[in-house]
């Protein structure tokens, strides 16, 4: 007979992994989405994928592990800076740089459950724009707006010419 757990399944294999790679560069338009450099040409093995929301402490339990709200792709000299927890510049007390990009994401809990990291904006770099990231791995694009299916703003696929969706026009 065989184990079973109520928990996520949170390992993935090697070929999910490489899945969720051409995902994470489809999304980013091939940027590394710390420093928004072009990652076209970069070797695999020198690209990682950041967990916004860490695997450690807890994190491992939750279905967001691996989900696309959750994942980021960098440089590995990238992943390293956010690692590292760079200094905050208003002391010691408050978020530091990669919390205050959503790079980095604290376990936070409203009402004795996870907030979803999906309700926490990504700053993009360098534009300062600030974005939502869809947990579902499609449709694959970044949202002005915590709620896809009722907001007002612009879609933007990488590569694509924004769309740009009316109040009321509906759909998906």
């Amino acid at each position: 007979m065989r184990w079973s757990s109520s928990r996520p399944k949170t390992r993935l294999t090697r070929e999910e992994w490489d899945f969720l790679t051409r995902l994470l560069l489809f999304r980013s338009g091939h940027r590394c989405e710390c420093c928004g450099q072009d990652i076209t040409g970069v070797s695999r093995d020198y690209l990682e994928i950041q967990h916004r929301r860490a695997r450690g402490m807890g994190g491992t339990s939750l279905e967001e592990t691996n989900n696309m709200a959750n994942l980021l792709i960098f440089h590995q000299r990238c992943h390293h800076w956010v690692e590292s927890r760079p200094g905050n510049p208003a002391g010691p007390d408050g978020p530091d740089l990669a919390e205050q990009r959503g790079l980095w994401v604290r376990h936070a809990y409203r009402d004795g459950v996870p907030v979803p990291v999906e309700e926490v904006p990504l700053v993009l770099y360098p534009s300062g724009r600030q974005v939502f990231l869809d947990p579902r791995p499609l449709p694959l694009f970044y949202i002005d707006h915590p709620d896809p299916y009722g907001y007002t703003g612009v879609v933007t696929f990488p590569g694509v010419r924004p769309a740009v969706r009316t109040p009321g026009e509906g759909g998906r």
